[in-house]
Parts: C-alpha cells; sequence; structure tokens
C-alpha cells in the first residue's frame, strides 16, 4: 500500500479533500494520514465509506496544536500546521511517505515515483522552479525509516527555533543543504511563479517550467491560488474540476478527464481602464460565447463582479504568456474599453484577421482594417447577431509567427559569445514599451529608435546570441 501525507487545520479542509480526489482519482491502495488537530472525525468517516471500495483509506492523525506555540508564525494566510511534516516520523510507521502539501492535486498515476529507491538519501524532491539552489518543500518523498532513526524531525523543529526561519522551506535546506536526492520536475510542477519570475527577470523559473509538458503533481505555489477569485494562475480549471468531482464519481471510475467547456468562440477584451461599452450586456446576451477580459494592472470591481457570469474569465494582471495564448485562441475582438488602447494587441489580433467589434464612442481612432465591424452606441443588437453570424462561419485563423528566435541558455550564451567574440544586447520591457510607441521613464518614444530596436529584435538568433 502506498503512503502519503497531509498535514492541514480545518480552514483548509476544502482544499485539502481536493488533493484528496485528485489523489483517489488516479490511484488505488492507498493510505493518506491527515495530520490535524480539529478536523472533525466525522469527515473521514464520510470519506472512508467510498474508500474502501477501492482499497484506499484516509486515517485521523491528531497532534497537540502547543507543540508549535514557540515555533516563529508564518505569515498569516499560512497555517502553522505547515510545521506537522516534521511530525511524521513519529505519526506514521510505514518507512516511505510522500507528503503534499495542500494546494498540489494530482493529475496521474503515482506508481513510478514510488518506486524510487529512495535508501541512499533522507529524501527526494524537486528544485525550486523560482530558486533553483534549493529544493521545493510541497512535494516530498521522504525516507521515513531514516529520519525516525536520526530524529529528523525534532532537529527540524529546533533550527527553526533557534534562528528564528519561520518558513519550513527554508528551514529543510538549511537543514539537509544537498543532501537530497532530485525527482524529476513533472512531480512537482510549479505554477504561480509566472509573474514574479517575469518582473524579476528570472529565465531560470521557465527553464523548468517549459521543461514539463505532462505534470503528475501540479503545485499551486505562492499566493496566487486557483481558489482565490481572481482568475490569474494557470490551469486553475483543473483545480476546480477535482474539487467539483463527486466521491461517487471517483470511486465508480467514470471521470472525465478532458472535459470541455463548451463554448461556441472565445471572445477576447484587453483595456487599461475599468470603463468599457456595453460588455455586461453583450455577456448576458451572448452566453454561448466564452468572455477573456485581460489588463495588466489588478481590476476595480466594475471588470471584477463580471466574473459573476459563467461565461467570463477575467486576467487582472494578466502574464506576457497568457496575454498571446488570449490573443492567439480568440475568434472575436472587442475594440469597446475606453482609454488608451494597446496597439501591440490591436495589430497582432489584425495579423490574426479575426473580426473586431467595436461601438461609436470607444472605437479605436483611425484605424484601417477591412474586418472591423463599427455600430453605433445603441446597436447592441445589431453586434449580437453579427458576432454569432461571424462565430457560425467556424472560420480557422492564422497564428503568425512574428519571431524566428532560438532561445538558448546562459551556458550557450556566454560560450558563443566567447568563442566567436560577439556582442550581446538585452531588450527588456522598456525597450518593448518604445517598440510600440511609448514613451518610458527615461527615453521618450523615437519613431528611429524604435525602428533600429526593431529590427534587431526581428533579425533573430542567426545574427544575435
Amino acid at each position: 500500500m502506498k503512503t502519503i501525507a497531509l498535514s492541514v487545520d480545518y480552514r483548509w479542509i476544502d482544499q485539502a479533500e481536493t488533493t484528496l480526489k485528485s489523489i483517489y482519482a488516479h490511484n488505488k491502495n492507498v493510505k493518506t494520514y491527515i495530520i490535524n488537530h480539529d478536523i472533525p472525525h466525522e469527515w473521514f468517516v464520510n470519506i472512508n465509506r467510498y474508500l474502501g471500495v477501492q482499497d484506499s483509506q484516509i486515517i485521523d492523525r491528531k497532534i497537540d496544536e502547543e507543540r508549535f506555540k514557540d515555533m516563529p508564525m508564518p505569515e498569516a494566510r499560512i497555517s502553522p500546521m505547515v510545521y506537522g511534516k516534521f511530525l511524521i516520523p513519529e505519526l506514521i510507521p510505514e518507512d516511505q511517505v510522500l507528503y503534499l502539501d495542500s494546494d498540489v492535486i494530482v493529475d496521474k498515476n503515482l506508481d513510478q515515483l514510488f518506486a524510487t529507491k529512495i535508501n541512499d538519501r533522507p529524501l527526494y524532491t524537486v528544485v525550486d522552479y523560482f530558486n533553483p539552489s534549493q529544493f521545493n518543500s510541497g512535494v516530498l518523498l521522504i525516507n521515513n525509516l531514516f529520519w525516525r532513526n536520526n530524529n529528523i524531525g525534532n532537529q527540524l523543529l529546533k533550527l527553526g527555533h533557534d534562528y528564528n526561519l519561520n518558513n519550513t522551506q527554508v528551514i529543510m535546506n538549511e537543514g539537509f543543504a544537498q543532501n537530497y536526492g532530485k525527482l524529476d520536475p513533472c512531480f512537482n510542477f510549479q505554477i504561480g511563479y509566472e509573474r514574479k519570475s517575469y518582473w524579476n527577470d528570472k529565465s531560470s523559473f521557465y527553464a523548468f517550467f517549459d521543461k514539463v509538458t505532462d505534470p503528475a503533481i501540479i503545485h499551486y505555489t505562492e499566493k496566487d491560488k486557483p481558489f482565490n477569485i481572481e482568475k490569474t494562475v494557470e490551469l486553475r480549471e483543473k483545480w476546480w474540476y477535482y474539487h467539483n468531482l463527486e466521491w461517487s464519481t471517483i470511486i465508480a471510475d467514470k471521470i472525465e478527464v478532458n472535459k470541455q467547456n463548451g463554448f461556441a468562440a472565445e471572445a477576447f477584451l484587453f483595456t487599461n481602464v475599468a470603463e468599457t461599452q456595453n460588455l455586461e450586456a453583450l455577456i448576458e446576451k451572448l452566453p454561448n460565447v466564452h468572455f477573456n477580459i485581460a489588463a495588466y494592472t489588478p481590476v476595480n470591481f466594475l471588470l471584477s463582479h463580471l466574473s459573476q457570469y459563467d461565461n467570463v474569465t477575467a486576467y487582472p494582471s494578466v502574464t506576457a504568456r497568457k496575454l498571446v495564448e488570449l490573443i492567439n485562441t480568440c475568434d472575436v475582438y472587442l475594440d469597446i474599453n475606453f482609454g488608451e488602447k494597446e496597439k501591440y494587441i490591436i495589430d497582432r489580433v489584425m495579423k490574426r484577421e479575426i473580426p473586431i467589434f467595436a461601438f461609436e464612442a470607444s472605437k479605436s481612432a483611425q484605424l484601417n482594417y477591412n474586418n472591423y465591424h463599427l455600430f453605433e452606441n445603441s446597436q447592441i443588437d445589431e453586434m449580437v447577431k453579427t458576432i454569432l453570424s461571424s462565430i457560425s462561419k467556424q472560420n480557422t485563423y492564422p497564428v503568425p509567427r512574428l519571431f524566428n528566435i532560438h532561445v538558448r541558455s546562459v551556458d550557450e550564451s556566454l560560450n558563443r559569445i566567447l568563442r566567436e567574440r560577439k556582442s550581446i544586447i538585452r531588450l527588456g520591457d522598456g525597450e518593448f514599451t518604445l517598440i510600440n510607441g511609448q514613451d518610458i521613464d527615461y527615453q521618450p518614444y523615437n519613431q528611429k529608435l524604435a525602428q533600429q530596436l526593431k529590427q534587431i529584435l526581428f533579425n533573430g538568433s542567426d545574427v544575435y546570441p
């Protein structure tokens, strides 16, 4: 029997049950210990009524929360029960234990992971995508025999107490240093660092993120969780799929892994301000169209409340990758936001030959585009009819290749620079802003400069490393 452990309190019970559903949707003959201090036992009894059918169970392991009273408290959003993982050797008798944080879902069978030989190390884990000099403590394959024989749990608690460390990942990395085995990154696919990596120029994150194409365990790191009201994290729909699964469906082996959203088309709107024209009316009149609303910044209630509709997804503080995906997958673009228009996005939409719909008061100025459909401010029904006519044609719109750039690793780039005596140019947010026709703090827009930067960018890696 495979052994798994979670450590949670009652306020995280919804997330913990989602993790459990994902585990048992793909794995049988599994025993999961829930380390806790306040979860009613009736919850365990109810779930075990289902799990008995597949020779599995969850086990209630109560601890005294006073064990952690002298420990440095983590930030408010994190439960002190994170320290519960350190008590695994004294609470769980099995010699091999897979520990999972409760912001994790399992999306595959884990037989391959449990077949890992761990006798040579105290634990096996995955490097932290954002800080690759550390391992990430959200998924740990623990050599529990070693931990028990060497009093590892109490040593880690003492280390955190003595050095006032309130982050269990920091404590474990300090305690184990490099004495751990490395798992394939697919066993801890870390989502949530995307925006932080983008603004901190952390290419190391994407080196791991892009490598994993079929994750077995998905870990929603940082504050950007799928159960937050704002829809900013990748694979959010995956978490909600497991959350909404019924235990009876899991036990009956009638799980539909690839559920489609059922919408006839994808509409996209990007805005720099909260004010839009007739957007909510369009949403209500087009229930079979999925409306994707994105902004570079957080959004206020004028836009955020629209997520109450089943056919709306809002992307505040949208990441660059998600923005490109939204542009490349939309069937309709709505040019109905007031304020400054985002020229790059509209240009990209036009390159795809997507129909653009606008009202007179909020239209783009001087836009020369054959597939631009302009309506009077009151012609909401007319716009709806034209959108429906457009999507009924089931057109396939092209996704143009805008760049011919080969991305090399840091080592490859440095070797080429030294070998071929190349120069190196870094294009960041400021340069891209200039290319898109806008001023930046230290450089007003200059058409000649913008054109030169664009030429350098479009030359690709055959000329520039």
